[in-house]
């Protein structure tokens, strides 16, 4: 967009060819607030979890048919400008296009329901306008309720009481949320207090997506799920810091974690989608997108 003022929604990176693969992964082991090392071990560091890792993002990409992020990312933008009438446009943070190819004035939604330094604090690097994480908006948390209310309503009635529903929230190494005092896990422990409450269930928060051998946030999805059998006889996965369709969850949820489910003996998988293109979610970014300009 030629305009020096538009918004830019922002989310981590869409691999749109096999061959963005290794630009997407130097790009995000690169970057400080992932890899905390100084500038050229950092590099090094990059370049060699890119060549461990390209591989497997292969593979996985693959299964998949590729990830629905990019397509995602793109046509929300698309409806977000028709919803305003405002110059709307996408970018990815490691990924092309890059928020700098839009305007010269950015005003940048990142798209993830939670702040971490890791994810939302990477983007406001740019040090351009940027917009807090969703989960501030009541909007949001309403939608989240009405999403786990709706998917519970859907599981057979005998086991409705014999349900958990388990928040499955991408996970950052310990270090990183321990050292720079990230306020990831907080944030999601306060939330899943917060739908405890409103919905009337047992909820419970765990971390998926774990690369390498050091520490990172616990309890894991794997491990959570295996506890959960020893009580339930059903259980709902709700990936709750995903926006969008992505390989976490059309892959290691949809794929990985389902065989999971079904090897630890429940009768009932339900994950719940992401946001997407969902109209209310639409409606509420492009009232505050109006307000915005």
């Amino acid at each position: 967009m030629n305009s020096d003022r538009c918004v830019v929604i922002v989310n981590t990176g869409g691999i749109g060819k096999i061959g963005d693969i290794p630009r997407f992964l130097f790009n995000m082991f690169s970057d400080a607030r992932i890899v905390p090392a100084p500038g050229i071990l950092r590099v090094f560091i990059a370049f060699l979890i890119t060549m461990m890792r390209a591989k497997d993002t292969f593979r996985i990409l693959n299964a998949v048919g590729g990830s629905p992020i990019f397509e995602i990312t793109k046509k929300q933008a698309e409806i977000l400008r028709k919803k305003t009438g405002v110059g709307v446009c996408y970018a990815f943070r490691y990924s092309y296009p890059s928020i700098k190819r839009c305007c010269k004035n950015p005003i940048i939604v990142p798209m993830y329901t939670f702040y971490s330094h890791t994810t939302h604090g990477s983007i406001m690097d740019y040090r351009y306008h940027t917009k807090p994480p969703l989960c501030i908006y009541p909007e949001f948390m309403e939608l989240m309720v009405k999403k786990i209310k709706d998917a519970i309503n859907d599981v057979p009635h005998t086991l409705r009481n014999k349900t958990l529903v388990l928040l499955s929230a991408h996970s950052i190494p310990l270090g990183l949320s321990e050292n720079r005092h990230d306020p990831y896990k907080r944030d999601l422990e306060i939330f899943t207090n917060f739908l405890k409450k409103r919905i009337g269930i047992d909820i419970r928060l765990s971390f998926q997506s774990k690369l390498g051998p050091i520490r990172w946030l616990e309890p894991s999805t794997v491990a959570s799920i295996k506890d959960a059998s020893k009580q339930y006889k059903s259980i709902i996965v709700v990936p709750i810091s995903f926006t969008s369709e992505n390989t976490e969850t059309v892959y290691e949820i949809d794929k990985i974690y389902s065989k999971l489910v079904k090897s630890c003996g429940f009768e009932y998988f339900y994950r719940v989608p992401c946001l997407n293109y969902d109209d209310k979610f639409m409606s509420m970014l492009a009232e505050e997108i109006k307000r915005w300009i």
